[in-house]
Order: C-alpha cells, then structure tokens, then sequence
C-alpha cells in the first residue's frame, strides 16, 4: 500500500519591491491540506517554511517556490505531501 498525497492550499506569497534577491515572504493564516482521509488526524506544520520567487527580477506573475511545509500527527505515516501542488494565479503563482 502506497501514502496517499496530500496538497496544500492557501499559502501565498506576498508582492514585493525589487530589493535584488528572490527571497519570497510568505502568507500561510489559511493554510490547509487537502485530501485527509476520514477522522484520520494529520497537520500541516508551516513553523518552518520559506519561499522564493523564480528569479530576482522584476515581473508579475512570478512563480514561487516552496519548502519546509512538513505534516505530522497520528496518521501523517499515511501520507505525504504533493512534490508540486496547484499553482496560485492570484497573487505570485506558489508550488512546493
């Protein structure tokens, strides 16, 4: 039996001012995983994560990549994150 992946949603990532590096600061209030079977009980851990935007430059639309998202809980041995989840078009695009 293979863990069954989870996706995360409403991380995004903040607009910035050119300030010569990529570093992405990151909105995670509503931060949720999707796909959790029954009352199985997992968490999202976001303590940790941090953000980049795809380049240092100037652009809209930016992709932004994320890491340190981690689950844990009674159930998290089930799971596992998506390497690649939905990109956010709203705001710079986000994928972890």
């Amino acid at each position: 039996m293979a863990q069954k992946a989870l996706t995360v949603t409403g991380v995004t990532a903040n607009d910035k001012i050119y300030d010569g590096n990529a570093i992405a600061t990151l909105t995670r209030a509503d931060a949720a995983l999707v796909g959790v079977v029954g009352s199985d009980t997992v968490a999202l851990d976001t303590a940790t994560a941090v953000g980049a935007f795809e380049d240092k430059n100037v652009g809209s639309g930016k992709l932004v990549g994320v890491s340190g998202l981690t689950i844990g809980g009674a159930n998290a041995g089930n799971y596992s994150l998506c390497s690649r989840l939905p990109r956010l078009a709203s705001r710079p695009k986000v994928w972890w």
